[in-house]
This record gives structure tokens, C-alpha cells and sequence, in this order.
């Protein structure tokens, strides 16, 4: 039997009731209760995650990442003072607001400049981003580049081998070209 992985529930209706009985559909996501509903000939079904949160539940959930990022950020800061050093720092931002992808997304770029550097002062001396693959990247490096003239910030990491030549043309001052240099990973 095949595993299959889904985060949309009309994916997993689709795929449970093309092969209900071979096909082994993992759910991994928010579920309304509407979507329950699952074919009743399927063996094999399991889920992560849980119902919709309500807007009160968001609203902790958020007040619990915020207090665990001013926890990293103090220990981090704490760190570099114990040990005399100054790490020069990168945000990554996730220009493309892909959900697989880390990063500080582009609207709340400027508050986390402004907390990093006066709440827990901070080196930061630049932003990275990786556009997402199927994208012109033209647009996420060029918005990069605004993000840091307004924040006053010079170093911006962007390109890879396949659009190294478009970033530098929108001012990379670090470039990650590994695999030009070494060929595709395997494994």
C-alpha cells in the first residue's frame, strides 16, 4: 500500500475515494467539523492536527510564540555578552509567505527590526530570502531591497546558482551558489 500526505480535506476525499482500499492518506492540518466526513469504504486514514482553532485559541497561541521568541532573543543577546562577541546577524524573511518556509514575513519585518535591535541591541547587519521555486525571483529580491533601505540595513543575502545574476543586479552582497560550484546533492 502507498502513504499519502495531504493538508487540504478535498485532496484526501479525492484520493480515498479513487483508491479506498490501497491507498494509505495521512491528514496533517485543521479540519472543520463540516470535513469530517471521511469515506466510510477507507481502511486506512490517519489524522494530525485537530479542528479549527477559535480566534481566543490564535490569540494564545500567538502570545505563546511571541513569549518564546523574546525568550531566544534575550537568550541569544545574553550569549554574545557572555562570550564578547558580536555575531552579524541576517533576518531571514519569507518574501513568498509560503507556510513550509521559515522567516519573519514581509508586514512584520519593521517591528522585528525595531525589537532586535532596541529591546535586545542586537548587531543586525542583514536580510536573506529564498524565493519560492517557481517564482520570478526578481520581485521577492527587489522587495528584499526595499525592506533594508528602509530599515538601514546594507548586507542582503539572496540568489542561488539559477538566479545568482538577478540578485546581485538588485544589490546581493552574498550570493549561495553551492551548487554551481559542486554539482546537485544526492540524498
Amino acid at each position: 500500500s502507498t502513504a499519502r500526505g495531504f493538508n487540504l480535506w478535498n485532496d484526501i476525499w479525492d484520493a480515498a475515494r479513487q483508491d479506498p482500499l490501497h491507498c494509505k492518506c495521512i491528514f496533517l492540518g485543521w479540519w472543520s467539523k463540516e470535513s469530517q466526513m471521511i469515506p466510510s469504504t477507507h481502511r486506512d486514514f490517519e489524522i494530525y492536527g485537530g479542528p479549527v482553532p477559535t480566534d481566543e485559541e490564535i490569540r494564545k497561541l500567538m502570545d505563546q510564540l511571541r513569549a518564546a521568541l523574546d525568550k531566544f532573543l534575550q537568550a541569544l543577546a545574553e550569549e554574545m555578552k557572555r562570550q564578547g562577541r558580536r555575531l552579524r546577524l541576517f533576518i531571514q524573511v519569507n518574501t513568498g509567505e509560503e507556510p513550509q518556509k521559515a522567516g519573519v514575513l514581509p508586514a512584520d519585518l519593521d517591528a522585528f527590526v525595531a525589537t532586535c535591535r532596541d529591546t535586545y541591541k542586537l548587531p543586525l547587519v542583514g536580510l536573506m530570502c529564498i524565493p519560492p521555486v517557481n517564482d520570478n525571483p526578481a520581485p521577492h529580491f527587489a522587495l528584499l531591497c526595499e525592506m533594508a533601505r528602509r530599515n538601514g540595513i546594507e548586507s542582503l543575502s539572496m540568489g542561488m546558482s539559477d538566479d545568482f545574476e538577478t540578485a546581485i543586479a538588485f544589490g546581493a552582497t552574498h550570493v549561495r551558489i553551492g551548487t554551481a560550484i559542486f554539482g546537485p546533492r544526492t540524498a
